[in-house]
């Protein structure tokens, strides 16, 4: 019953947060999407960064969302990359053609040793265990 509501508020609160109120499916709530930002673990230094409105798609597809499993980070989980998720404000009417700053909304944390990850989002943290396909993607992105 746990792991049924914390999958709920995950889709509930990125559903809200990275789309706003919309009658679109969830895939599609990730469309605000702007910037998707990987870097290794403990660095500072980027390794990735995906602006391009098809490629966000294309990794958010590849999450595969609906499969993931709410359970406990196992204690020896050692982390990997880190996946932030960013938007830029909405744009008011005064502000058109103004450049908006993007703001990191969510995040999630691989790890090297467990196909699990935890999904960051306002504060609040989640842990999923992931397919083995969609650990082996985030893993091994570029």
């Amino acid at each position: 019953m746990r792991s049924v509501f914390m999958f709920f508020l995950l889709l509930v609160s990125v559903s809200l947060i990275l789309m706003g109120c919309s009658d679109e499916n969830w895939e599609d709530s990730f469309d605000k999407t702007e910037k998707i930002e990987v870097t290794q673990s403990g660095e500072s230094e980027t390794i990735a960064e995906i602006t391009d409105k098809q490629k966000i798609k294309e990794f958010i597809n590849s999450l595969n969302v609906n499969k993931w499993n709410s359970k406990e980070l196992p204690e020896d989980a050692i982390e990997d990359k880190k996946y932030k998720m960013y938007q830029g404000d909405t744009t008011k009417l005064l502000e058109k053609g103004k450049d908006k700053e993007l703001n990191e909304v969510a995040d999630i944390t691989t790890y090297k040793n467990v196909p699990y990850i935890n999904f960051n989002f306002k504060g609040i943290s989640f842990s999923f265990e992931v397919p083995a396909d969609v650990d082996k993607f985030l893993l091994e992105y570029k």
